[in-house]
């Protein structure tokens, strides 16, 4: 076992602890297992409260990703609900429809078609004098570098009432306009409706004026488009972890499964008995790891895995130089260890503790390679 003070290995029939000092207050009776997340007490004697504990900790993580996946399938499902008008519109195109109707969909409470075909009466189609610009802004000295015209405004008549377009910069709109509705931006409104109002012969005309704008940009430029396409793929995504674990809740895959062989274990039983009375013996921390005599482990809340250090072929001590502009701004520290057959578990800490640990693992695998890198 391991004191809680310093970290150094101490016989398990000790009082105090021969580096530092401290009492060693640990009953060997009263040890408790948390490092899966589950408390297991070695006062307890019945057999199948500990015989496949980890078994028990692979299902039960196993189960958490399966209702948390259910969890998400569920709210991406309620998403493409409140969003079905936009994918039907992403999926049926534009649909083609005159002046009136387009009117009377404006003025009603639900827009259900926003992306439309609208026929156009040219001779009621104006440029409205603003058009849209984007300007790249140098950082340094925030002067405008360039700029560049995306799009020109346009008023058209429809029915009583003005639409404003969103087209292509002096091209006035004719025949038919392909476009999708969007709210008509504030400040754009306001300044034409204070245009209106300061020629005598329109004054007033921006009362007919409606919130909406038909721009030619396409649907998939849309916000709505960013969002769908996130929630497909969280949907995905959810639904590939769900089947995962609804066909394989025990999760038969897990890397422990596969390798509890290599370490000289004949079945998994023999494998949990030895992580128990490994962590019986006393566990440290190792920023979020336990470290026992025998095994590396860690557990969040979806995941659990257990590192036997008789696999452990390299460990050394990773210095990380930080900087900025070039600039060096202090170092982080980071303990690296290598098992057989291919994984690698990388650990920050202070620079005091990595060497502290070091030396613990020194003695815990002597066949180790031991070093530390730039």
């Amino acid at each position: 076992m391991f004191c809680k003070n310093c970290g150094e290995k101490i016989n398990s029939d000790v009082k105090f602890c021969g580096k530092c000092g401290s009492v060693i207050t640990a009953d060997k009776d009263d040890t408790v297992i948390e490092s899966s997340g589950i408390t297991i007490s070695t006062q307890e004697n019945q057999k199948d409260n500990h015989k496949s504990y980890i078994t028990k900790v692979i299902y039960l993580k196993s189960q958490r990703r399966l209702y948390f996946s259910c969890f998400i399938l569920i709210l991406t499902c309620l998403f493409f609900f409140f969003q079905k008008n936009y994918i039907a519109n992403l999926i049926s195109g534009p649909r083609k429809i005159d002046s009136i109707m387009l009117e009377k969909e404006l003025l009603g409470d639900k827009i259900k078609n926003i992306n439309i075909d609208l026929k156009l009466n040219s001779d009621l189609t104006y440029p409205a004098g603003y058009t849209h610009v984007t300007q790249t802004i140098d950082t340094s000295t925030n002067n405008v570098k360039s700029e560049e015209t995306n799009s020109e405004y346009y008023l058209t008549v429809i029915g009583k009432h003005i639409l404003v377009l969103e087209g292509v910069p002096d091209q006035v709109p004719k025949n038919n306009f392909k476009g999708v509705v969007v709210p008509l931006p504030a400040d754009l409104q306001n300044n034409l409706i204070t245009d209106f109002n300061n020629i005598p012969e329109l004054e007033g005309l921006g009362g007919s004026m409606l919130p909406f704008m038909l721009s030619n940009k396409g649907i998939m430029e849309l916000d709505s488009f960013w969002w769908f396409l996130i929630s497909v793929i969280i949907f995905c995504c959810s639904f590939i972890i769900f089947f995962r674990r609804i066909t394989d809740l025990e999760d038969r895959k897990h890397s422990i499964y596969r390798n509890f062989y290599l370490v000289g274990y004949q079945n998994m039983d023999d494998f949990s008995d030895d992580f128990i009375k490994s962590a019986k013996a006393g566990v440290m921390r190792i920023g979020k790891y336990r470290l026992s005599d025998k095994f590396l482990s860690i557990s969040t809340f979806f995941s659990f895995n257990v590192y036997p250090l008789s696999q452990m072929y390299w460990i050394y001590k990773k210095v990380i130089n930080k900087r900025v502009n070039f600039v060096p701004v202090g170092k982080d520290y980071e303990i690296v260890m290598h098992f057989k057959p291919n994984k690698t578990v990388a650990i920050g800490e202070s620079e005091e503790k990595v060497n502290q640990h070091l030396l613990i693992l020194t003695a815990l695998c002597p066949e180790a390679k031991f070093g530390y890198t730039e």
